[in-house]
């Protein structure tokens, strides 16, 4: 062990008497908005962005929505239930077997051949590529653009999905 005062440095490349440097702060990500109509299972989640997206354009016509924007909002859908049940679920089989790997690459003399390191394909069906955020673009479209436009009214927001469930009053929390 070395003095404190014989000059040792620590990782740093401070000496033991410096004082350390302040830490940087990591910046969070953005996070979105609690939306009360969207659900919080995801199970759910699968169902109602299903809905969505098969009743927008229903509806686009009626609350004058631009045609470009829709097609834009239904590409983000797609790959919105694309990562939630397709490949959330391919995801999910995956780490079981990447540990199994591992366990036989360090212990199991008994496989014959050289180790072969495991590769994770991505389940068939993948939508066209979105920038990052498609939820949160969905969010804000319906926020923004649906619920601003002059037919929306609660009809539409229930066949949507976009306006929160009836309760008896006093909603429960």
């Amino acid at each position: 062990m070395p003095r404190f005062d014989s000059g040792a440095r620590y990782d740093s490349g401070l000496r033991f008497d410096q004082p350390s440097p302040t830490p940087t702060k990591k910046r969070k990500p953005k996070s979105m908005k609690h939306q009360v109509w969207f659900p919080i299972r995801i199970g759910d989640q699968i169902v109602w962005v299903r809905n969505f997206g098969n009743k927008l354009p229903t509806h686009a016509t009626v609350l004058a929505l631009d045609p470009a924007a829709v097609t834009a909002i239904l590409l983000d859908v797609a790959n919105v239930i694309y990562a939630l049940e397709a490949y959330r679920g391919a995801v999910a089989t995956f780490p079981d077997a990447a540990y199994q790997r591992i366990e036989d690459a360090l212990n199991n003399e008994g496989i014959d051949g050289e180790i072969e390191w495991l590769g994770f394909t991505a389940p068939a069906g993948a939508p066209d590529a979105v920038a990052y955020g498609c939820l949160s673009r969905i969010f804000t479209y319906i926020n923004d653009t649906i619920k601003d436009a002059d037919a929306y009214d609660a009809a539409i927001g229930a066949d949507l999905g976009t306006e929160p469930p009836w309760c008896p009053r006093p909603c429960p929390p």
